[in-house]
């Protein structure tokens, strides 16, 4: 097996190692987001705090603001890989006109 694919398996092991162990660590435990654990914490920090910011439009269901909190997530997961890639196949292109030159200099010395 090639080393790159050997620590491919390795590494998406361990990424499936981290994903499940959260649902046996924390047996019937909330998995309620961030927002909502920092709402909790203001009002029993301060019970006569009151909200001053309000969202502008609230989805109609928990279903549609989850798939809206997906679709934000793969369009920014899409950028930036779209970034990396366009960086890497850069690199690799100059690296390529530099090997070029290169021949082509050895080469006009004859």
């Amino acid at each position: 097996m090639k080393k790159k694919t050997k620590q491919n398996w390795i590494l998406l092991l361990l990424v499936l190692v981290l994903v499940i162990t959260p649902f046996f660590v924390a047996k019937g435990g909330s998995f309620s987001g961030s927002d909502d654990e920092g709402t909790a914490q203001i009002k029993k920090n301060d019970p006569s705090y009151k909200v001053w910011a309000h969202p502008l439009w609230t989805p109609p269901s928990a279903e549609i603001e989850s798939l809206l909190f997906t679709v934000q997530g793969s369009l920014g997961t899409g950028v930036i890989a779209y970034i990396i890639g366009n960086a890497h196949g850069r690199k690799k292109e100059r690296q390529r006109q530099q090997q070029a030159q290169a021949q082509n200099s050895t080469g006009n010395g004859r």
